[in-house]
């Protein structure tokens, strides 16, 4: 279900909802799922109106409160309050649990990264694909024994919206952002964060995996993404046998291979966009390789 919910919109149209009256609709099921230990606060202003598949809400709502009770195995406190500015409405999500290293912080966002022995590593990424479908941004505060705090923003809308159907129901702000998505695949940590950060810095939205099968694995359930940037040398699949393989599965999806000692393959005429870029580049130079790419 997850995979499905990351792969593609929820099931039911997008709707004007008060976020506020969505989450005290809530309190019935999270006290079941988070258990007793765990102490539930909840507040919420009237009148925060977002534009969002009830679905998707509620699938955001359970994965923040999943998320907080893993980080939380002896017990505390969870505290998630709605609140509204004249242009937004923020969902915050706080915990009292073990909390996150730098390192862990920066990476709990890409699909199949988990600390936990039977987590899945989608929780956190499906709730980032949801929010970003609706138009929102999410981001996160934590340091280690001092609890996380997530905190999700969405365009704020008035009474006089209705529901939107079909693929249509996306906000502008969200079909633009999915043209800035950019599937990262780097297996040094290391160089995935830092070019993560060029990235991030340029204007896109990074999704970064650690090699080409996993690539292949969260693209199969076909998410809206710009491009692939693919390092060349990497474990189990490389970024030529990825480009290839996507030559046949997503001919359609830009390629920018990126590389510190190979020399560039020739692309195919007529065939599937390929960029090549070489190792090192700063955010000016990878952001053109990309914008190139786009434009064909």
């Amino acid at each position: 279900r997850q995979l499905l919910a990351f792969g593609r919109a929820p099931a039911d149209e997008a709707v004007p909802v008060d976020l506020g009256e969505f989450l005290r609709a809530s309190v019935a099921m999270l006290p079941r799922l988070l258990g007793s230990p765990i102490k539930l606060q909840i507040e919420a202003a009237a009148a925060c109106r977002v534009l969002a598949a009830p679905a998707g809400l509620e699938q955001i709502i359970l994965n923040l409160a999943v998320n907080a009770r893993d980080a939380m195995p002896a017990g505390g406190t969870l505290r998630l309050v709605v609140s509204a500015t004249d242009g937004e409405v923020e969902l915050t999500a706080t915990d009292t649990g073990v909390g996150m290293d730098e390192d862990t912080r920066a990476r709990i966002f890409e699909p199949f990264f988990t600390t936990k022995n039977t987590g899945t590593g989608l929780g956190l990424a499906t709730v980032r694909e949801l929010v970003t479908r609706f138009g929102g941004t999410i981001a996160v505060e934590s340091a280690l024994g001092r609890g996380a705090t997530f905190i999700l923003r969405f365009p704020r809308i008035s009474s006089e919206v209705g529901p939107v159907r079909g693929r249509s129901r996306r906000a502008p702000e969200v079909a633009e952002h999915a043209l800035r998505r950019v599937l990262l695949v780097e297996d040094d940590r290391l160089v995935r964060r830092s070019s993560t950060r060029l990235l991030e810095r340029e204007g896109f939205e990074v999704i970064a995996v650690a090699d080409g099968e996993e690539a292949l694995a969260f693209l199969a359930s076909a998410p809206e993404v710009a491009c692939v940037v693919s390092d060349v040398s990497m474990p189990r699949m490389d970024g030529e046998t990825l480009a290839r393989e996507l030559a046949v599965r997503r001919p359609d999806l830009p390629v920018l291979l990126v590389s510190g000692n190979h020399e560039p393959t020739p692309p195919v005429p007529g065939g599937p966009r390929r960029g090549f870029l070489d190792k090192p580049f700063d955010g000016v130079k990878l952001r053109a390789a990309i914008e190139a790419l786009l434009q064909g």
